[in-house]
């Protein structure tokens, strides 16, 4: 929008060349524009990496987990009983690295555990806050005491 108005100042000034009154109110206006266009903060992008970690009782089996960012689908992952061995074992999988840009996005993660026929799982939603710096988002899922529904838990640092 401030380009706009910087080039409709451009445009007066062309037509005004006749009037140094006029010229003279529009290189206010423009040098004001560029002041302020100049302070506007600028949010860098951050890199943003998404770990998932797994506790939960060796007759679980982790399928599948989702990630949503802003409504969007980001990245959907099917894991293989060798992933599950090596989360089971202490191994964490970093299911989504990119830059997003800077300011506030919503990340929305599901999972889903169980065979094929009745797999269960749950989704909960996190505000995240990049702004230039490095952010990390754990997904623990586990069962609290070898219950039998495992839960999401979300940990941003």
């Amino acid at each position: 929008m401030i380009r706009w108005k910087a080039w409709t100042v451009a445009a007066l000034l062309a037509l005004s060349a006749g009037s140094p009154a006029l010229a003279g109110e529009l290189d206010v206006i423009e040098a004001e524009l560029q002041e302020i266009e100049n302070s506007l903060p600028t949010l860098a992008p951050a890199q943003v990496n998404v770990y998932v970690n797994l506790d939960v009782a060796p007759t679980q089996y982790l399928n599948t987990v989702s990630l949503k960012l802003d409504g969007r689908e980001l990245v959907s992952w099917r894991y293989t009983e060798r992933e599950n061995r090596a989360l089971r074992e202490g191994g964490s999988h970093r299911i989504f690295s990119g830059e997003l840009r800077g300011g506030a996005h919503e990340l929305t993660a599901s999972f889903t555990v169980g065979d094929t026929a009745r797999p269960t799982g749950e989704a909960q939603t996190v505000r995240i806050s990049t702004d230039g710096a490095q952010t990390n988002v754990e997904l623990l899922i586990a069962d609290e005491g070898g219950s039998r529904a495992p839960n999401l838990q979300i940990r941003v640092w």
